[in-house]
């Protein structure tokens, strides 16, 4: 009942974090290459957030049961809560470092006590941001698919009221908590009654505060790039608390199921496992806007490349538009663009920041606007076909060619190797039964994103 196979050479780890109670913080989902072998995965979801979707979609509340039930038979095809690749066998190192006192590192008694910590491999990394009335799990193909290409992805759960259904932590949960934390899906040798185990985990669960979509008009410009904009924002904080893991710096995780040391791990073995040097960012749709405002308000040198994933401009502060300086890939589906769009789109290509070359504009044929994310693998092609959500190109080809075709985009700026004849003339829209090097638009007519 996997969701989607990924189709690169590693097995994906991932785990949730959520940094801080209140409503500050960040809340994502961290994918990453594991050697560690994928066998049942992990839950796809949550009944709450099916509930969150459903009225996003305004679609009727008596299917609420029947789609709950039918996606908790729905899995991620990961490894949840794995080690890195290339981490120490049983985490050695990781409890080296947690057991060192705060002197260790300049104490020559303890160099000369402790074992040589091999050089490990550094990884890229992306991060990624959902569209509108999306969740950390509504793209977990595109990013397991990442994931398994060698990326660290960590996707943003965006909490503006953006986003169909997302949750905080009470502030007080971070003062009264006693270290006790329950793994839904673990086994655990502390909790043997099984009836106990249950009473736990109901009493996480009901220390959330859910968030649902805000409804409001989508043409409200003030509105919108006010969402925007803090969004951008946790884009960044995510980026920030990521690389501030890569320094071997504190960070908290006060997510459900993820609470107490005995998961302190996790977050340990990202320290200098991160190539700063490659790290870019992307989104669809509103995600898209996010990525692009993101890109140009973020410290100069942060962000290497920016996807924007079928972008929708009017978010976009227009004063931004000429502001990019870092190569930008403009990937399109082929039912979506309109005329205005395509518009404000083409004034960033004329960013003075962008030289020849640094901008690639390219359009997938036979897709609509839900190409980028997983609904079109939530049930069979002809019937998603019919539910309009997909169109002439099966879904799985769909998403495997945008990893692919952002995967190339990197690597041409990356400039860690050369592209083949055949990759570049993917990437330059030279295949027209695949793909062309422009944009697609329709007159201007009410829009949904």
């Amino acid at each position: 009942n996997f969701v989607y196979q990924p189709s690169g050479a590693h097995n994906v780890g991932a785990f949730d974090l959520l940094t801080e109670c209140g409503r500050s913080g960040v809340l994502a989902r961290i994918y990453y290459p594991t050697e560690t072998q994928v066998e049942n995965g992990h839950r796809y979801t949550e009944p709450e957030y099916v509930h969150g979707l459903l009225d996003f979609l305004h679609w009727s509340r008596w299917l609420r049961g029947f789609f709950a039930w039918a996606a908790s038979r729905l899995r991620l095809c990961c490894a949840w809560h794995a080690p890195l690749i290339g981490a120490d066998d049983n985490n050695d190192w990781v409890k080296l470092e947690q057991s060192k006192p705060a002197d260790a590192e300049t104490s020559p008694s303890n160099q000369e006590q402790q074992p040589q910590k091999q050089q490990k491999q550094r990884l890229p990394m992306i991060i990624f941001s959902h569209g509108l009335g999306g969740q950390r799990h509504v793209y977990s193909a595109i990013c397991l698919d990442l994931a398994s290409h060698g990326f660290i992805v960590a996707s943003v759960e965006h909490r503006d009221g953006s986003g169909s259904c997302s949750f905080f932590l009470p502030e007080a949960v971070s003062a009264s908590y006693d270290g006790d934390s329950v793994d839904a899906e673990a086994t655990t040798t502390t909790v043997t009654d099984k009836v106990e185990l249950k009473r736990l985990r109901k009493q996480q669960e009901e220390q959330r505060v859910w968030l649902h979509y805000e409804k409001h008009v989508l043409s409200d410009y003030p509105y919108r790039n006010k969402q925007v904009r803090h969004r951008a924002a946790e884009a960044i904080q995510l980026t920030d608390t990521m690389l501030r893991l890569h320094k071997g710096q504190a960070v908290s995780n006060w997510m459900p199921g993820c609470r107490g040391k005995q998961f302190d791990w996790l977050l340990v073995q990202f320290k200098d496992r991160i190539d700063t040097n490659r790290i870019h960012i992307m989104g669809h749709s509103f995600g898209a806007a996010t990525a692009l405002t993101a890109a140009i308000t973020a410290p100069e040198g942060l962000y290497q490349t920016c996807s924007l994933h079928d972008v929708w401009m009017h978010p976009v502060d227009p004063e931004l538009y000429r502001k990019l300086k870092v190569p930008v890939l403009f990937l399109n589906n082929e039912h979506f663009h309109w005329e205005t769009n395509v518009a404000r789109a083409r004034e960033v290509l004329e960013s003075p920041g962008l030289s020849k070359g640094m901008s690639t504009v390219l359009t997938i044929r036979g897709t609509n606007h839900a190409a980028q994310s997983d609904s079109g693998l939530y049930a069979a092609f002809w019937l998603s076909k019919r539910m309009g959500l997909t169109h002439a190109l099966e879904p799985r080809e769909a998403l495997q060619l945008s990893s692919r075709v952002t995967q190339l985009f990197i690597a041409r700026h990356e400039g860690r190797r050369r592209l083949t004849e055949d990759e570049n003339e993917l990437l330059n829209g030279d295949r027209p039964d695949v793909c062309f090097p422009e944009f697609a638009s329709v007159p201007d007519e009410p829009r949904h994103t």
